[in-house]
């Protein structure tokens, strides 16, 4: 696994951010990255998805963009890069389950979403100590939403381990 080299505001946005991040997901070694970006001051969340179950809201995405009526006015992510297994666990109540081929993940940086007007809130959990909430301020709309959708990194799913152009579960 390559280990990003440079500042990490000259890497932050790009590309070969990205293809190691990738790679490292390829590899099963992302929370070995996640402790590497950690350390040179990038902080990421991650966000389950899957596209067997669309997220409700969602318009058929496997992501949610919108909380739900439980989450108090928040959508759940997870504190640094969070691999599969990890994530996987921590979202499925009960024995533990194997990853499936739908189970998806996407990432950014929570300063990416406090720029945007988000607010990235520490909520652990029982079952995970690195639940974070992202609440927006005002009324959560459709504009928000899509707002919300375009900070994050497009989804990577277990079935392939490699980013999946657009590919946002809706057929399209």
């Amino acid at each position: 696994m390559a280990n990003p080299t440079g500042n990490p505001d000259s890497v932050a946005n790009g590309a070969r951010l990205q293809a190691t991040i990738a790679q490292a997901i390829r590899e099963h070694k992302l929370d070995e990255l996640g402790q590497i970006l950690n350390d040179r001051g990038f902080d990421f969340v991650t966000q389950y998805g899957n596209r067997a179950v669309p997220a409700e809201g969602g318009d058929g995405r496997p992501f949610r963009c919108n909380p739900r009526g439980k989450d108090l006015g928040g959508i759940s992510a997870f504190q640094g890069l969070t691999d599969f297994p990890q994530l996987v666990q921590a979202v499925s109540p009960g024995p533990r389950r194997a990853v499936t081929a739908d189970d998806g993940l996407r990432y950014t940086q929570a300063k990416t979403l406090t720029e945007a007007g988000f607010v990235v809130v520490a909520a652990p959990t029982k079952r995970n100590a690195r639940h974070v909430r992202i609440e927006y301020p005002g009324e959560w709309t459709a504009q928000v939403a899509r707002r919300f959708d375009d900070l994050w990194s497009r989804g990577t799913f277990a079935s392939t381990a490699v980013d999946t152009p657009e590919d946002d579960g809706s057929g399209e």
